[in-house]
């Protein structure tokens, strides 16, 4: 199954925690509205839903954590790290929360941004930045 929205790499630590037991689950990776990556460091099983909470990296649109319940779909260990990669289908996100993580997924994208042109400016270049990556700078 093909992914319709681009999940944006996470730029913050931004560790995701049970709402039952309160314990760290694992940390995002990438995330959309609609799923999300994570690595943790024990097996989910697949099918099983989880009540998250996470604390967001400073206010964003005036809350400090968002709420959403996710359905795990898959988890596999990651040989190099030791730990599990697993996906997850977020569920039953309201307009608040659902905003909040466009929100956190905007900010990430515009870091991202930052990094490619900052990389191209220390390589010498604009030419190589994010930005020639949508428009031709100097085509006639």
């Amino acid at each position: 199954m093909r992914h319709k929205l681009i999940r944006r790499r996470a730029t913050d630590e931004l560790t995701v925690y049970d709402l039952n037991t309160e314990q760290p689950i694992g940390q995002i990776e990438n995330m959309t509205v609609k799923g999300m990556k994570m690595v943790v460091d024990k097996p989910v099983k697949p099918a099983s839903i989880i009540y998250c909470k996470m604390d967001l990296p400073g206010k964003i649109l005036g809350h400090k954590e968002v709420f959403f319940d996710a359905e795990c779909r898959w988890c596999k260990k990651n040989d190099n790290t030791g730990k599990y990669d697993s996906g997850y289908r977020l569920r039953y996100v309201n307009a608040k929360d659902r905003a909040i993580i466009n929100e956190l997924i905007r900010r990430w994208m515009i870091e991202e941004c930052k990094a490619w042109n900052k990389s191209a400016v220390k390589n010498g270049s604009l030419k190589n930045g994010f930005l020639s990556k949508i428009f031709s700078f100097g085509a006639k």
